[in-house]
């Protein structure tokens, strides 16, 4: 894949998931659903780019890299792009975290009585959608 269509890639799919969310009856702001998406795929993989920075510190090309990299700096290279899209949907969520945070406990609590898709509506409404 090429990694300079990684932004329109990302954006479409956002905005099908904002299609889906409407079409279940969502009336929340898209912005609020934007931030949402923002926060979650910062957290989750948040661990990505200093994974990278490590085997390349260490010319470690490990298991995954399936023979695409000759050097773990070529590695780093390659997933630029993917880790820059992870830093800009964190520097979205500056100012959100400390609610995010709060809320955080009230969402785990919702994950155990409610299916996903009323934990996804429940969440975004978290951001104040």
């Amino acid at each position: 894949m090429d990694v300079a269509l990684l932004p329109e890639i990302a954006e479409a799919v956002t905005d099908g998931y904002l299609r889906g969310l409407r079409d279940d009856g969502w009336a929340g702001s898209a912005d609020s659903a934007r931030a949402a998406i923002a926060a979650s795929g910062a957290a989750k993989y948040s661990w990505f780019g200093p994974w990278w920075v490590s085997r390349a510190v260490r010319d470690d090309l490990g298991p995954s890299s399936y023979g695409q990299d000759r050097s773990a700096a070529a590695g780093v290279n390659r997933v630029t792009g993917l880790v820059t899209l992870i830093a800009e949907w964190a520097n979205a969520t500056r100012g959100n975290c400390s609610d995010l945070s709060r809320h955080a406990k009230r969402a785990g609590r919702a994950a155990g009585r409610h299916g996903s898709g009323r934990l996804s509506h429940y969440a975004l409404s978290l951001t104040g959608g």
